[in-house]
């Protein structure tokens, strides 16, 4: 268990926090989680992978980054409700 193993589940956890959320589709989740492993640990297992062209790798890591900023704001507003 490496640190891109690692790495690679905070993310995926964002993403399906995302989807319990009703931020992004399941299919769009899977989407991104595909495209992120094959960032993340290349294409060693072809038959994964759907042969479509990879998205902006950065884009995905800023819509990540957004959806975190936006997590940590639901998070602080829940907070502020459970201390009523």
């Amino acid at each position: 268990y490496d640190k891109r193993e690692a790495k690679f589940h905070a993310f995926e956890k964002e993403i399906w926090g995302a989807v319990k959320a009703g931020k992004l589709s399941k299919k769009e989740a899977e989407k991104k989680l595909g495209i992120l492993k094959k960032e993340m640990f290349g294409d060693h297992d072809k038959k994964d992978w759907d042969g479509k062209k990879d998205p902006d790798i950065e884009a995905l890591k800023r819509q990540l980054e957004a959806l975190k900023r936006e997590n940590e704001g639901l998070r602080k507003r829940l907070e502020k409700r459970k201390d009523r």
